[in-house]
């Protein structure tokens, strides 16, 4: 009887490793992808600011500086809320 058992509970834990290989996998993927975006947007207002000046400058570093915020914030909220 115990063998029958153990065999649904080993099969839930290699489910539960391979979901978290996958989510782990999204992870970073999910990073790498905000960490381009980021890149993205910083070269598109380096472009502005070589023509239009201070003003671009102003907005795009406003723009990139509450992304990268909201994307440590949500780091942090996600560590906090994984304990």
């Amino acid at each position: 009887m115990e063998d029958s058992d153990t065999r649904p509970q080993d099969e839930v834990r290699v489910a539960l490793r391979s979901m978290r290989r996958r989510i782990g996998a999204l992870t970073l993927a999910v990073i790498v992808m905000a960490l381009m975006l980021a890149l993205t947007a910083a070269a598109v207002f380096g472009y502005l600011v070589e023509f239009h000046g201070g003003e671009a400058a102003l907005i795009g570093g406003g723009l990139v500086g509450g992304s990268l915020l909201g994307f440590v914030a949500g780091w942090i909220a996600g560590w906090i809320a994984r304990r």
